[in-house]
């Protein structure tokens, strides 16, 4: 009986034994489970958060991409620009090039009137002329301009004078070539040349012959010296000449017609010892520029002695 009760006891030690070991490992199994459902839904959670980047990412992709795209049309439109440009510079330092040598030549007859060559002499100098018909305008930029025997009896207007001034104001160089305008003018103040005023001397006169000397001083001047050495000139031929000075300060006299010699007009003749025949204004304020004034033939010649004209255009351009 008591090894029965001994047994007994030990199977109910054992099923407790076995029971509570059950218990256990239940417990730990549930244990088990709700952390692996916790990490599953942090692990669902993040997978979540990751779909959710990625989508954004890909919106963000599209939308670099699509900046990518702007970014290229835009450099490439700026490339097209950016050669439209040099080509503009490259075209405007032509014009550059070329303006820096135009020479613009106005007058009532041609430069090459009386089979001068003057335009010809002009091209073989390296410049480029122009024949213009006034009014005067779209100046700027020429390298010298020429006021060749105007209209006499067409007065320039205030606004071309203005342009005129400005031009030489700021740089420009003009030549002021009087023929026998005065012979017509009556009174001489109805003259176009009477500009010449605004520059600091006064034309007047007709002169049919002579011989140009230097002024007193002036044979080592440029228009006696280079490129041709020159002690005198007869290129005169029915020309005005310079009657006054009105700014001595500045005004220089280059050249006179030599000894005593007959001036005429249409309301007579005078006679007139040793008359300026060329004159320069280099006022400073000018700012480079230059006026010359000077007889129409003794610039530009009748004939094929072009060493005047090519000394005073060479002076007048450098």
């Amino acid at each position: 009986m008591e090894r029965l009760l001994t047994i007994a006891t030990a199977g109910l030690v054992l099923s407790i034994i076995a029971i509570t070991m059950l218990v256990i490992v239940y417990y730990n199994f549930q244990t088990y489970l709700k952390a692996s459902s916790d990490a599953l839904q942090v692990t669902s959670s993040r997978l979540d958060r990751s779909e959710a980047q990625l989508e954004r990412n890909s919106q963000y992709d599209d939308e670099i991409r699509s900046n990518v795209t702007d970014l290229q049309s835009d450099l490439t439109a700026m490339h097209n620009r950016t050669l439209g440009l040099e080509k503009e510079v490259a075209t405007l330092k032509e014009e550059l090039a070329q303006l820096k040598n135009q020479v613009l030549w106005y007058g009532a007859r041609g430069p090459d009137q009386q089979g001068s060559g003057a335009f010809g002499r002009l091209t073989s100098m390296g410049f480029d002329p122009e024949y213009r018909a006034r009014p005067i305008m779209n100046i700027a930029g020429a390298k010298l301009i020429i006021l060749d025997w105007p209209d006499a009896f067409s007065s320039y207007t205030p606004e071309e004078i203005a342009v005129l001034s400005n031009y030489v104001s700021n740089g420009g160089r003009l030549i002021l070539a009087m023929d026998n305008d005065y012979y017509y003018c009556n009174p001489p103040t109805t003259c176009a040349m009477e500009m010449a005023r605004n520059f600091g001397f006064v034309f007047r006169g007709n002169i049919p012959s002579g011989t140009i000397v230097p002024a007193q001083g002036q044979a080592s001047h440029p228009i006696w010296t280079f490129p041709h050495q020159l002690s005198s000139s007869s290129e005169l031929a029915w020309d005005g000449y310079i009657d006054s000075i009105l700014d001595n300060s500045n005004v220089k006299i280059l050249a006179t017609i030599q000894g005593n010699v007959t001036s005429s007009t249409n309301t007579g003749a005078q006679s007139v010892d040793d008359p300026i025949a060329i004159v320069v204004n280099e006022d400073p304020s000018f700012k480079g520029g230059k006026v010359l004034g000077i007889g129409r033939n003794m610039f530009v010649p009748m004939g094929n002695n072009f060493t005047m004209f090519d000394n005073v255009i060479l002076f007048m351009s450098r």
